[in-house]
């Protein structure tokens, strides 16, 4: 089920941690927050080719390798592809380029472990099965 614009918070399906700024550092890198965090919100706003992910009011691009939110001069935004994955239960999505060669990647299953932008991998089956690291729960907030 694609997404509609919206508030939602986003967790990790591989960590059950909550998807979000670090604002101990310098809050523009993503993480896997602590589950007992409390849940960052995320505008997700749909657009013609794609969808802007937007956090505390900025919005996000790949930078080496890492998914950062833009928080200060830096390149233009990135449109993501935010695609359903039903097999793996409600609400189950990974986020990827809108090429679909790469996409927001759990770098470790422990917490504070950034959001990274890599392949993903998954099984050539039908449908096919993606690895926890890929997976992200979106849910609206209501």
């Amino acid at each position: 089920m694609s997404l509609e614009t919206g508030t939602y918070f986003i967790t990790s399906n591989y960590s059950n941690g909550i998807v979000g700024r670090n604002t101990a550092n310098d809050g523009e890198q993503i993480f896997s927050l602590p589950p007992f965090s409390d849940p960052q919100q995320w505008e997700i706003i749909k657009l013609c080719d794609g969808y802007s992910l937007r956090i505390g009011g900025t919005e996000t691009a790949e930078l080496n390798g890492m998914v950062h939110a833009l928080t200060h001069d830096q390149p233009m935004a990135e449109s993501w592809d935010i695609k359903p994955h039903e097999q793996h239960g409600p609400n189950m999505y990974t986020i990827e380029k809108l090429d679909g060669s790469l996409g927001w990647v759990m770098a470790a299953e422990e917490i504070f472990a950034p959001i990274s932008v890599q392949p993903i991998v998954a099984t050539k089956s039908l449908p096919p099965h993606y690895l926890p690291p890929c997976l992200f729960q979106i849910i609206k907030v209501e």
